[in-house]
Order: structure tokens, then sequence, then C-alpha cells
């Protein structure tokens, strides 16, 4: 049973920008634990797209 959706307010480009950059900031262990602890955590279609950016990038930047 899936729970109750959070509704969440329209991210703008700037606001997107300044989470990537938060998320790249952390260290390599913490930036995985926080970024599977955000996957694991959403629940709508906004989030599930932020959190596909969001996984893109960081991918990319560790490689």
């Amino acid at each position: 049973m899936r729970g109750p959706s959070v509704t969440l307010a329209p991210l703008t480009g700037s606001i997107l920008n300044e989470m990537i950059l938060d998320y790249m900031a952390l260290g390599g262990e913490r930036r995985r634990a926080e970024m599977a602890h955000f996957l694991e955590s959403s629940r709508s279609v906004q989030s599930e797209i932020m959190a596909t950016t969001l996984r893109g990038m960081i991918l990319r930047a560790s490689a």
C-alpha cells in the first residue's frame, strides 16, 4: 500500500540548481547516503524527475 503523497512546491531552475550544487558539495559516502535517502522517499512525478536528474549528474561527476 502506498503512503500519502506529499505536495511539493513547483521547482524553478535556480532552486533545482542550488539543490544539485548542495548534493555535489557532499563527500562521496555522505553524498551516496543522502541520495539513497532522497530516492527512497520520492513519491510524486516531480520528485521522480528531480531524482533522475540528480542521480545522473552525480553519477557523471563521480565517474
